[in-house]
């Protein structure tokens, strides 16, 4: 493996962290606020849960780094490589979700099943060479 591969995929595995921190953040916090609608009062703002708030902005902000991480992995690896590794981000917040007690979510055979298939996808077409062309190498357009 390249230097190049081995860079794309370590800034999409932290790609893949920061997106799945996002949605376990977003929904701890949403869990703490309103329901969207409500959060249209200017009259309620000044009642939300700091703590909800917080937990919004942060799966945001993990949302908005998470993308900016991933663009420099396009440039890296290719497209039929990276964008499989995304739904790794299932994985993740499959486990945490009925892992971690703050979650809360059950976990089930059909479930774990379905995110072993994710897995065993993953890693068909998302092995080194499994492209067609190496990661980073770019072809010329027409």
């Amino acid at each position: 493996m390249t230097a190049v591969a081995r860079r794309g995929y370590a800034l999409a595995l932290g790609s893949l962290a920061l997106a799945s921190a996002a949605q376990l953040l977003l929904k701890l916090g949403m869990a703490r606020l309103p329901p969207l609608a409500a959060l249209l009062d200017p009259a309620l703002w000044l009642t939300l849960d700091p703590l909800g708030v917080a937990g919004t902005a942060a799966g945001v902000a993990c949302y908005g780094l998470s993308m900016v991480i991933w663009i420099n992995v396009l440039t890296l690896l290719p497209l039929a490589v990276a964008y499989p590794l995304l739904s790794l981000s299932y994985v993740i917040v499959y486990l945490v979700a009925t892992q971690v007690p703050a979650w809360g979510e059950a976990a089930s055979d059909r479930r774990t099943a379905g995110i072993l298939l994710i897995m065993l996808g993953v890693a068909l077409v998302s092995r080194p060479g499994a492209a067609g062309h190496g990661p980073g190498r770019r072809r010329d357009r027409a």
